[in-house]
């Protein structure tokens, strides 16, 4: 039974778009640009871990969902998609599946998917039975029946011939992937897995090895394994199913080719494509690619609303979104947080995993753009990046920033060595961004050649900055990390690789950063190991960014000689005058002190109150500290002042030693003294002067008892005689 989307439904789906579309359009968040996004991020980076960690030891799939610059083979993807896998290979050594392909080729010369060739000849295959919302983009389905072309319904005697090309021969030569290499273990127990679509009259799979000497895809090599998978597809409920062939046996060939096709005479079976495996050997990572041209997210959710069966049967263990160049900022940024958001929801559910890994890598720099497409276009990495701040279980990788800074941009003049036509990769493009791609992913900042940022780079603790040298210029065989303004590192790794056969000699340097300001250090520096008789130096790391490789094989040079002893410091002590207490007029006595000490001793003196005694009222004796070291200080009140002061003396040698000490000095006002009764010089006739003339204080109050006396003896005798 087949799923079919109505008019009615269709209809609707149209609406609520519309509607959406006109409900952000009037809200619109704010994003930051694609420059103020760091260059990966998640919220938790232990679960991408995982999945790299898990590689190591089973197989890891991964699917991409993109546009043209990703589909392969039939589009500009035929460079960037191998070049993912290839970039895999490299760090887990084994490409343990080939890819899903289906009843699609670019024949023997041309581009081929990543290890696959084949052919679909004809008499061969009908067009498959599967409703097109049912298959993921790129896929293939077709419908066989057997080889028994007189007899069969379709007249066929042509399966889908597909050949595993361990050695990525016929992968389109501007990738640079060698072609002398096994990518995929062809020892140990290799098979094909076959997947088939169920249908109420279905027949089953027949296969049959071919092994070729050859790289050329042929029909007409010999057969060695045969066989049917017999998976219940004739059902009246639609799925997805799979079955493994047995040990698929070479002969001794090179290259191992399987024919593929239906089981019956009359009844036709829904192939959907096969992937090669090495059961022996399942460690590694493949990358299988769904993506269309000109497709863009929101084209993805409604034109493959049924292909959850599909892609549930592959197996994956997490999903690549590629999407932003098709909507080249002709949605807003907000629209298309909506678009993404929809289509990571729609995974999810078709594998039944809220929590399935996403990996948002953003598209890069494409010309053509209008200013206001550009400044919508430069935020989509904003938008990817909400996404991920809101769900632990997705990644940005912010691969516009990574591109630009290599030169991927308008400014620099050499967007074209990127681009062939201003929008889909060159063989150079897809290089630089494929290893981006895949060292971020594995929390990786790689810089082989000259990577400038215009602004402020922070490196996070999840992060390794990777810098490759192959000799000592930096930029042109050695990589750099220049940073227009703050370098800040919060505790990332520094991991240093040599490249091209290059050997460190002592007396290299490496300016590995370039910064106009420094903030925070690295948690770890992985240095390459020297030959005995040389060590790195890394003590200018962080004030110029450099390295250095030392000679440890010849003597040290001798310690320089010790610097002369300081002596010791100078001293100070007062003799006399001290502290001294005067009462007005009275003027202080000069103060006695010692100093000592070696050389030319300087004394400085200093008041405390300035009111009562200046600075400059101080005067040290002449001589003091270079001709002698007895020295005096005399002091020089202001007039009438009165008051207490402290004075401070210091003595200090050349060696910037000193030694003080202090002296107190109080300034009381004058006794008054008590006003004459008279004038001296009018005394009485007969009456001697004493001294000054005046009557001293007891001859007063005498006079005065005196007169009291007098007076009163009068009146006594005056009432005695009446």
């Amino acid at each position: 039974m087949q799923r079919t989307i109505g008019a009615p439904l269709r209809a609707a789906a149209v609406g609520a778009i519309a509607l959406q579309w006109f409900s952000i359009g009037n809200a619109q968040q704010v994003y930051p640009s694609f420059r103020d996004v760091d260059f990966f991020y998640s919220q938790q980076p232990q679960v991408f871990q995982a999945l790299w960690k898990a590689a190591q030891t089973r197989t890891i799939r991964i699917a991409v969902l993109g546009d043209s610059q990703e589909t392969s083979p039939g589009s500009h993807g035929f460079q960037y998609i191998p070049l993912l896998n290839y970039e895999m290979w490299k760090r887990f050594g084994s490409s343990p599946e080939t890819p899903v392909v289906g009843c699609f080729y670019h024949g023997n010369s041309g581009p081929a998917n990543w290890l696959l060739a084949g052919q679909c000849a004809t008499p061969g295959p009908t067009a498959t039975r599967l409703d097109a919302s049912q298959i993921l983009p790129n896929a293939r389905p077709t419908a066989f029946s057997s080889l028994n072309s007189a007899v069969n319904i379709t007249g066929g005697n042509r399966g889908q011939l597909t050949m595993l090309r361990h050695d990525a021969r016929g992968v389109d030569p501007s990738t640079n992937i060698p072609t002398e290499v096994a990518y995929f273990n062809t020892s140990g127990k290799v098979k094909a897995r076959i997947y088939a679509a169920t249908h109420p009259a279905s027949g089953e799979i027949a296969y049959r090895a071919r092994p070729n000497a050859s790289s050329s895809v042929s029909y007409a090599a010999a057969v060695t394994t045969t066989g049917t998978l017999t998976l219940g597809l004739r059902s009246a409920t639609f799925a997805i199913k799979s079955g493994e062939t047995s040990a698929l046996e070479f002969n001794g060939t090179n290259y191992m080719q399987l024919e593929v096709f239906g089981s019956s005479d009359s009844a036709l079976t829904d192939l959907i494509g096969l992937r090669f495996v090495n059961e022996t050997h399942p460690e590694g990572v493949v990358i299988d690619n769904f993506s269309l041209g000109g497709y863009t997210a929101s084209r993805f959710s409604s034109t493959h609303a049924d292909a959850g069966p599909m892609f549930a049967a592959f197996g994956f263990h997490a999903a690549v979104l590629h999407y932003g160049a098709n909507e080249g900022g002709n949605v807003t940024a907000t629209q298309f947080e909506s678009d993404i958001s929809a289509v990571i929801s729609q995974v999810r559910a078709w594998v039944g995993k809220d929590d399935f890994p996403i990996i948002l890598i953003a598209d890069v720099y494409e010309s053509g753009l209008t200013p206001a497409q550009t400044a919508e276009y430069d935020r989509y990495v904003g938008a990817q990046l909400a996404i991920a701040q809101s769900d632990p279980n997705v990644m940005v990788i912010n691969a516009r920033r990574l591109m630009e800074d290599i030169g991927w941009n308008a400014q620099s003049g050499q967007s074209g060595r990127y681009l062939e036509d201003g929008v889909h990769y060159t063989g150079l493009g897809a290089q630089a961004l494929s290893a981006a791609a895949v060292a971020a992913m594995m929390g990786e900042i790689r810089v082989g050649g000259c990577s400038r940022d215009p602004g402020a780079v922070t490196l996070q603790s999840n992060m390794t900055l990777v810098v490759e040298v192959g000799g000592a210029s930096a930029c042109t065989n050695q990589g750099q990390l220049t940073v227009a303004q703050r370098l800040t590192l919060h505790r990332p790794a520094l991991k240093v690789e040599l490249k091209n056969g290059f050997a460190p000699a002592p007396g290299d340097r490496f300016k590995l950063l370039s910064f106009d300001s420094f903030a925070g250090e690295f948690a770890t520096l992985t240095l390459p190991t020297l030959p005995s008789g040389s060590a790195w130096n890394t003590d200018d790391l962080y004030t110029s960014g450099t390295i250095a490789v030392e000679d440890t094989s010849a003597p040290p040079p001798p310690d320089p000689p010790d610097p002369p002893a300081t002596p010791p410091p100078p001293t100070i002590g007062v003799t006399s005058g001290d502290n001294q207490s005067i009462t007005l007029p009275s003027s202080p006595a000069p103060i006695a002190f010692t100093i000592g000490g070696s050389g030319t001793l300087t004394v400085t003196a200093g008041s405390s109150n300035s009111t009562v005694l200046p600075d400059s009222a101080i005067s040290v004796g002449a001589g003091c500290g270079s001709t002698t070291l007895d020295c005096t200080l005399t002091l020089a009140p202001a007039s009438e002042q009165t008051g207490s002061t402290t004075v401070s003396l210091t003595v200090s040698d050349t060696h910037g030693q000193s030694a003080a000490t202090s002296v107190t000095l109080e300034i009381k006002a004058a006794v008054a003294t008590e006003p004459q009764t008279g004038n001296a010089s009018s005394a009485s006739p007969g009456r001697a002067r004493s001294g000054g003339g005046s009557l001293d204080l007891l001859s007063l109050l005498g006079l005065a008892l005196l007169a009291m006396i007098v007076p009163c003896r009068s009146r006594r005798r005056t009432m005695s005689h009446s």
